[in-house]
């Protein structure tokens, strides 16, 4: 009842996702949880994004709230999130198109960022890539690789298109750039 009620997440899929990916919820303190959310909402995450998040990654209604923190600290840390994000804006926007940053290991997201400055960009343009096109962090990266290879190597861009246009990494491949690429030969 509170997770409908508190988040919005009725009978149903939703529900079933959460409750089985985290079954502690139904022997949990409703306290708990709740500081969990109120830890996400002191991270300047807006409310009627705490349903989708917790449905996407049911663990953070058990998650140490240090573990939260670290998480979005890691935005802060790596670049991605700008400076001076006080209000949290930039990571409501953030979280908004990547609801799945929770779910993702904190160790393929920074395999992923020494991936793109291994590739030839900054910390910062790294970073700011992530930040236009945070799915990036959620693609393996042997397809990331081959994005790019494709890009760079194939289509002939450089880095500074890649950053122009970092929806290119996590793309239909197969339905967008290759077939224009095709197109345009």
């Amino acid at each position: 009842a509170w997770l409908e009620s508190r988040l919005g997440i009725a009978k149903g899929g939703r529900l079933q996702r959460v409750l089985s990916r985290a079954p502690l919820a139904m022997v949990m303190a409703v306290d708990t949880m709740e500081s969990r959310l109120q830890c996400l909402a002191e991270l300047g995450v807006p409310a009627d994004l705490l349903g989708p998040l917790v449905v996407r990654t049911p663990r953070l209604l058990h998650w140490p709230t240090s573990t939260i923190k670290g998480r979005v600290q890691w935005l802060r840390d790596a670049r991605i999130l700008p400076d001076g994000d006080g209000s949290g804006d930039a990571r409501a926007a953030f979280l908004r198109r990547q609801p799945d940053y929770f779910s993702s290991g904190s160790k393929d997201c920074a395999d992923t960022l020494r991936w793109l400055v291994g590739l030839g960009l900054s910390e910062e343009e790294a970073g700011a890539l992530l930040f236009a096109e945070p799915a990036t962090l959620s693609q393996p990266l042997e397809q990331l690789e081959l994005h790019a290879s494709f890009f760079l190597s194939v289509i002939g861009a450089s880095l500074q298109d890649l950053r122009e246009v970092p929806h290119v990494l996590t793309c239909d491949l197969a339905k967008v750039p290759l077939l224009r690429h095709a197109y345009c030969l």
